[in-house]
């Protein structure tokens, strides 16, 4: 298609290339953006509880921090982390995985080798709670959450709570997902705030001591 137009199929390829090296900076800059926002105090050799953060536009990191930050506020050894994250956790005892699918059931970016980085981490004694991220709208929702929680009860790890699907980042089901982890000894006392904006809707609070009221 390019026989007599001289250079610009060449000048095209490279436009071509350029978009496609603007669409995977956006992405890694998006993550690294969401990422550094997060601030952990506790240090991986001290955590006890790790949740691992699986996202491409950031959004599941904001349902992160309401837990993350309870946990801290309830005196809990909590560090989060993205699912690339190649850190070492010789001391933790519940792991939970709060990821989002991409494309047709895929992995998310910062997922895809979450398997390998972690292969330590699965092998010990570990509780573990997968909840995912997605919308119904799409064939594959959630997939790539599921078939990572039917890997992990294949490891003969302890299902710390059922797996959970968030459709559209809905409140109420992330709040059904926290009353059940409430019921735990452990975590009876938490008390996870939610404030931040979720599309067309208004900015709210939900206390999870509250939950049963609702």
């Amino acid at each position: 298609t390019g026989h007599n137009m001289g250079y610009w199929p060449i000048v095209l390829l490279f436009a071509c290339l350029n978009i496609l090296y603007f669409i995977y900076s956006g992405l890694v800059i998006s993550t690294k953006r969401w990422t550094s926002k997060f601030k952990n105090v506790i240090s991986a050799e001290q955590a006890e509880i790790i949740i691992f953060v699986g996202s491409e536009n950031g959004s599941t990191w904001q349902f992160a921090k309401t837990l993350h930050n309870a946990l801290l506020e309830d005196d809990q050894n909590v560090r989060t982390v993205g699912m690339e994250s190649t850190e070492t956790f010789p001391n933790a005892k519940n792991v939970f995985i709060f990821t989002s699918t991409y494309g047709t059931g895929d992995a998310p970016q910062n997922a895809r080798k979450f398997l390998k980085n972690q292969e330590s981490l699965l092998r010990q004694n570990v509780n573990f709670s997968v909840l995912g991220f997605g919308s119904k709208q799409y064939v594959d929702f959630c997939k790539y959450a599921f078939d990572l929680n039917q890997l992990l009860n294949g490891l003969a790890l302890n299902e710390l709570i059922d797996f959970h699907t968030i459709d559209n980042k809905s409140i109420q089901q992330y709040l059904s997902w926290v009353n059940k982890l409430t019921s735990i000894d452990q975590f009876k006392n938490l008390k996870v705030k939610l404030d931040f904006e979720k599309p067309k809707t208004n900015r709210i609070k939900v206390l999870s001591n509250n939950f049963n009221n609702s």
